[in-house]
């Protein structure tokens, strides 16, 4: 494979401009798994760290190398064989914003294969984005039964709640 990589961990981006320094990265997708094609998904808050937004987020030439390094760390999604060896019956993921993008990535990585129910709790914060990260995808996993979704809502007044939950 291109490099060994774990729905979960991080790897460390190795830029080529001298004023944008390392930083470790979730992928929200990877689509190495069957190593077939070469995308990568990064979860990216626009405004969160301008000096990746001027150098990621404008969107790089095609052919434009990236260096990555890892995967990295032990926060991973349990093998099928762990999971059936566990007996594991539920799984339930938390995690807030762009912090949800490693559980994504084990979410679509489980879904649609025999395996635990899921549960997702996306803690998102209303004042800050209009919509979720992963929103729409995530809708239509629930809407299809492979996962149940909890949105916790944080940052915001009464009345922007009720108005998220009157649409």
């Amino acid at each position: 494979g291109l490099f060994d990589y774990r729905p979960g961990q991080h790897v460390v981006m190795l830029y080529t401009p001298d004023d944008v320094p390392e930083r470790l990265y979730v992928f929200a997708s990877i689509s190495l798994v069957d190593h077939s094609t070469r995308t990568l998904q990064l979860a990216l808050r626009q405004g969160e760290w301008p000096p990746i937004m001027a150098y990621l987020g404008s969107g790089l030439p095609i052919g434009t190398w990236v260096q990555i390094d890892g995967g990295h760390g032990d926060m991973v999604l349990p093998t099928p064989a762990q999971i059936n060896s566990a007996g594991l019956t539920d799984l339930v993921m938390v995690g807030l914003g762009t912090g949800f993008a490693p559980l994504m990535c084990m979410i679509r990585q489980l879904t649609g294969k025999p395996g635990p129910r899921i549960t997702a709790v996306y803690g998102w914060n209303i004042g800050r984005s209009p919509k979720p990260m992963f929103h729409d995808e995530l809708a239509v996993l629930e809407r299809s039964g492979h996962i149940t979704l909890i949105y916790a809502l944080t940052g915001a007044s009464k009345l922007a709640r009720a108005h998220w939950n009157s649409n």
